[in-house]
């Protein structure tokens, strides 16, 4: 029984999805992690860029932007060299500080996670709904409640385990950080009626739904900020890549300022970005990891976007490669 066929039966008949995934795991069957689809033009694109003194922030990585924001109708993309970067950069934008809470999925890979750590900041887990593997809104909102009371009624929701923040420096809850599951965005109206009743910002980790929509939105753009990943197993690959989506202007300039050691390019030429200044280092680190290179990126735009879409709810589409990671 292929993934796909585990999907079709579990939206047709209303199964739990990963109550069939467990009984196709423990058949004879083996679930492989899917395979970049590489053609000798994409290969050629890396080779028209290596052939040029531009390995690095040049025109085609403008191009690959470009495109991004053509295809999503987002007004800004910011290019970096991996998903975990790009949320990385999302959460200091948001202004996330040691000891602050951001409420994401349990179920996920580690990234979605290990960027709230590195801001010293406390994730809080919130169980997920069987029937789609996203984060259940209902014990969100419930959470996003009982942390903004106190620590008393919010204890149940805090970790055993703290990060390396005492608990009395315990902050507020600062941003939602959900994810779209194997491509299928997450419910949009509902997080966000209670970012904006709590006054949060929401960071959509879109890493495996480029393609998949949300009534009729496009994933990336459902929240403040949203982030693409291009590692093998995504629906496009650079190798390792992502690119950040946003509408915020100011956000925009950030990180973009800071996937280059806190640079940014304007009218009057080259500005050191205050981001530096309020940060040290710790911005021109980020910076210097999050730069995506030319060679990782000339083949998509030989490529371009082929959507693939698979139904799931009338209301939601999932995103190319549904399953992806497991295909």
């Amino acid at each position: 029984m292929s993934c796909l066929r585990v999907q079709s039966l579990a939206y047709n008949s209303g199964l739990d999805i990963l109550f069939l995934a467990r009984i196709a795991l423990k058949g004879s069957m083996k679930i492989r992690m899917s395979s970049p689809d590489l053609s000798d033009a994409d290969r050629q694109a890396v080779l028209d860029v290596i052939n040029t003194p531009n390995l690095s922030m040049g025109p085609k990585i403008a191009a690959f932007e470009r495109a991004f924001c053509e295809f999503t109708g987002a007004k800004h993309a910011i290019g970096v060299n991996s998903g975990t970067v790009g949320l990385h950069l999302c959460v200091r934008a948001a202004g996330v500080e040691a000891g602050d809470i951001l409420l994401t999925t349990p179920f996920s890979f580690v990234s979605s996670t290990n960027v709230i750590l590195f801001e010293k900041a406390v994730p809080v887990f919130v169980d997920v709904d069987p029937f789609t593997g996203n984060i259940d809104t209902e014990l969100l909102a419930q959470a996003v409640e009982d942390l903004s009371l106190g620590v008393e009624i919010a204890r149940k929701w805090l970790p055993r385990r703290f990060p390396p923040v005492n608990r009395h420096d315990l902050g507020a809850v600062k941003a939602l950080l959900p994810v779209d599951v194997f491509g299928q965005p997450a419910d949009y109206d509902l997080i966000n009626a209670v970012a904006s009743q709590y006054n949060l910002l929401v960071i959509e980790d879109s890493c495996e739904a480029l393609g998949g929509e949300y009534k009729g939105r496009v994933a990336g753009t459902l929240g403040d900020y949203g982030v693409f990943a291009f590692y093998p197993n995504k629906q496009i690959t650079t190798g390792e890549g992502g690119m950040i989506v946003t509408d915020d202007d100011e956000a925009a300039d950030f990180m973009r300022a800071l996937r280059n050691h806190g640079l940014h390019p304007d009218a009057a030429g080259v500005r050191l970005c205050k981001a530096i200044i309020q940060g040290g280092l710790e911005a021109e680190e980020v910076g210097d990891e999050a730069r995506i290179t030319l060679s990782q990126t000339a083949h998509h735009l030989q490529i371009g976007f082929r959507n693939f879409k698979h139904g799931v709810r009338p209301d939601v589409i999932i995103g190319i490669g549904v399953l992806g990671m497991f295909l």
